[in-house]
């Protein structure tokens, strides 16, 4: 499945988990999500290519290769921006990131974990992050007596939004 990958200052502070989502990354901030795309296909293809052209001294695409992506994010508004947030399911591997010349940027022993929950993302309704099998999934856990009408979504990007069989597309 898919895990969520703690920020420990590897990443802009409004950030508090990373995923590897297919085909691309996937943000999760209090009260946000971005989704950040880019056509596999194409990679693949840059790839092969490469490796056909004997060309990996450097590791990188040939010039002027261009990679089509798209950037979404999703908005629930006007939910706690201070909800607690915690992460279950800890993974035994961890990530470290030592990416370019400024160490306060740096990051050791990132954790991996299987789900995050955010409490009273809204009055007393939580938010439960999650995955099945290459699918991010996530659930809103309404306490008795909530109300479900606070929650709010606002797509930014999105070429279009469709139902397909219950899954948001």
């Amino acid at each position: 499945g898919i895990k969520f990958i703690e920020n420990k200052n590897q990443w802009p502070a409004g950030i508090q988990y990373s995923a590897r989502i297919p085909g691309g990354t996937m943000l999760v901030s209090p009260g946000k999500f971005q989704y950040y795309l880019l056509d596999e296909d194409r990679m693949q293809a840059l790839h092969e290519q490469l490796h056909e052209q004997r060309n990996e001294a450097d590791g990188r695409f040939p010039p002027g290769q261009m990679i089509n992506g798209h950037a979404v994010e999703v908005t629930f508004i006007g939910a706690n921006q201070a909800a607690g947030v915690s992460a279950m399911g800890q993974s035994s591997e961890y990530y470290n990131y030592f990416i370019g010349d400024d160490p306060a940027h740096w990051a050791s022993k990132a954790y991996a974990y299987e789900e995050v929950f955010y409490s009273n993302l809204y009055d007393k309704i939580g938010l439960k992050i999650y995955s099945v099998d290459r699918n991010v999934k996530y659930d809103f856990v309404v306490e008795p007596n909530a109300d479900p009408s606070q929650i709010v979504l606002e797509y930014a990007g999105a070429t279009a939004t469709t139902l397909h069989n219950g899954n948001l597309t």
